[in-house]
């Protein structure tokens, strides 16, 4: 074999190897796309998605949603009501765990209300309603009676129920700020139901779902008030 056939032969195979890396690069590219659009399209299931012992534990039209003074019939008279789970995780950092001391200190910073179902709930600015509530990240998602006592875990989990008798998208971005700081008194990241990491443009989209149910409750109340 003559060295011109030698580098002949080097070149084909290098061609090859450039060839068979962009293409790799193209497929994991367009496999990226994918996953977004997957991640975009599904949100909404996402947010309805939660354990049925998780969702037993929290709020649903909580109590007073309507207000005294709304000519209107009660919660219970109106199970058609479009309803909406905004599902936040804060998770521990690798390696490391929230004892029950992180969470009692967690309570008392935030002033959160402990319910008869073994969770904890933050009350919504009237006072009345729950704006979201807080549940332990593994199942059933109750907290030990006693904190001190309590086993270390992984995480928590934040839930805003929609409606909550507030502007859900004003809910949303209190929700979204107390999260925030929540993590950082805890050194966790916040995370989606599950588990995994969540940045700007998925809070984002959460706060589209807030914006897309505000009209959806709004058209569906106006329609409710007609009759």
């Amino acid at each position: 074999m003559t060295q011109e056939m030698l580098i002949i032969i080097v070149r084909i195979i290098a061609i090859i190897l450039i060839l068979i890396i962009a293409w790799t690069i193209i497929r994991i590219i367009q496999r990226t796309h994918l996953k977004q659009e997957k991640k975009s399209t599904q949100i909404h299931n996402d947010h309805s998605s939660l354990d049925e012992s998780q969702i037993q534990k929290t709020s649903r039209l909580n109590p007073g949603f309507f207000g005294k003074n709304l000519s209107i019939p009660s919660a219970e008279e109106l199970p058609n009501a479009p309803q909406a789970d905004l599902p936040i995780a804060i998770m521990a950092r690798y390696g490391c765990y929230f004892s029950g001391e992180d969470i009692q200190n967690l309570v008392k910073t935030f002033g959160l209300q402990r319910a008869p179902s073994g969770v904890f709930e933050m009350v919504n600015k009237n006072g009345r309603d729950i704006l979201f509530t807080v549940l332990n990240i593994h199942q059933p998602g109750i907290f030990a009676e006693n904190l001190d006592e309590m086993d270390a875990i992984e995480g928590i989990l934040l839930v805003l129920q929609l409606p909550n008798g507030d502007d859900a998208v004003e809910s949303y971005e209190t929700f979204s700020a107390i999260s925030k700081e929540m993590a950082e008194l805890l050194d966790g990241r916040l995370c989606d139901f599950r588990r995994r990491p969540m940045g700007p443009k998925d809070l984002m989209q959460y706060r589209k779902a807030a914006e897309d149910f505000q009209i959806q409750f709004d058209e569906w109340l106006a329609t409710h008030q007609r009759r």
